[in-house]
This record gives C-alpha cells, structure tokens and sequence, in this order.
C-alpha cells in the first residue's frame, strides 16, 4: 500500500507493515529486494524518497522528548565520492536542525565524546549494498566496512538503544548528491520526521510530524 501523503517520498512511499519484523522474517533482505524494485522501477532516479520505517516496542516518543542532553549522530560512508566522514556528518547533523521532528526540541551532536551517557544514538549508513542487513546498524561495534560496497544510493537510517534500534527507515538522497544543497538537507530531515515521529505508527499522524 502506497501512503500518498508522504510529500518527497513519492511513489515508492511504503506504509509501514505492522506484521513486518525483523524477528520473524529476514528484514534486510525484504529491504534489499524493495529497494532493487523501486530502482528498477524508475522511482529512486531523483532521489528524496523514503520507502520504508519499521518500529519496536521500545520506541518511546515520550522517553525521547525527555532527553536533556544532545543526541548523537553518526554517519557511516558517505552519499557521494569524495567527502568526508566529518563533512557528511555535519550535513546531516545541519538537514535535521532545519527540517527534523518539529513535535521535539532535540539538539544534535557529532561529537563522539557525547555517545557515553546517551541514552539513543541516531546513526545513517550511506550507500550502505543492497543486501546489508539493516537490524545491524545499531551494533556497539559495528564498522562501515560491514555495509558492502557500491553506490546503491540506499540510506538505512536508525534509533538505537542498548546496541539494537528501536526505529529504522530507509531511502535514497540520490547518487552524487550534493550535500550542501538544500534537497539534501529536506531529505534529511524528512528521514528524521519518519523515524522519530510523535505518534506510534499506525495511528493518525499529523502533516507537521
């Protein structure tokens, strides 16, 4: 089912599944084969789509607007050849900033000494292959050297918890992208607007969210 309010997301927008878990079937790999679908299909040519968010019962919209300090950021490989790690990291840090959760007053942290006491941890894995299995992203000791090689344009992006996430999106900025560009940055921020809503999915959700 195609939810057609998603905005930028398009026509490869796809509605969250409540039967779809990474406990009883293999979610990367369903990932995988969704996003080989929409490429073939033409929708991910421009990137600024969201294909897909999954959540478990840990996701607590409450536990997050309670959080007093900033919330870590980490980046994994990059949307385009020749950036750096740091540089994309503060795009992205910059993209949710200007178009993240708005139901939230959440700050933003790259800083690796911020990771220690934080509660959640928000990671991007950036043209991560497209069968990088996504349930591991949140790993304490995950590398980028795990996500395969390629330039696939697939983001899998994540809340983590105690090493496992408890919200997880995927979808494509593009290939090349240019991340100063301010599509860059609404594609960021929409990623953080899905994966961090206010409401639990399933139930009505607001256009500001």
């Amino acid at each position: 089912m195609l939810d057609r309010s998603l905005g930028l997301e398009g026509a490869c927008a796809l509605t969250p599944n409540r039967h779809w878990t990474d406990q009883a079937i293999p979610r990367g790999r369903i990932a995988g084969a969704f996003f080989a679908l929409c490429l073939l299909a033409g929708c991910a040519g421009g990137g600024n789509v969201v294909y897909n968010t999954n959540f478990t019962s840990g996701y607590s919209a409450m536990n997050l607007s309670a959080m007093r300090q900033a919330l870590p950021v980490e980046t994994f490989g990059t949307p385009a050849p020749g950036l750096s790690q740091e540089s994309v990291t503060t795009a992205t840090i910059q993209g949710l900033r200007k178009h993240g959760p708005n139901w939230i007053q959440l700050s933003y942290s790259g800083n690796p000494e911020d990771r220690a006491n934080a509660p959640y941890r928000l990671r991007f894995a950036y043209n991560a292959a497209q069968g990088f299995p996504r349930m591991e992203l949140c790993r304490d000791d995950f590398q980028a050297s795990e996500m395969g090689r390629g330039d696939s344009g697939r983001l899998v992006m994540a809340l983590c918890r105690d090493g496992r996430y408890v919200a997880i999106g995927e979808g494509s900025p593009g290939t090349d992208v240019d991340i100063t560009s301010d599509a860059f940055e609404e594609f960021v921020g929409l990623m953080g607007r899905r994966v961090m809503p206010r409401q639990r999915p399933g139930r009505t959700r607001s256009r500001g969210e």
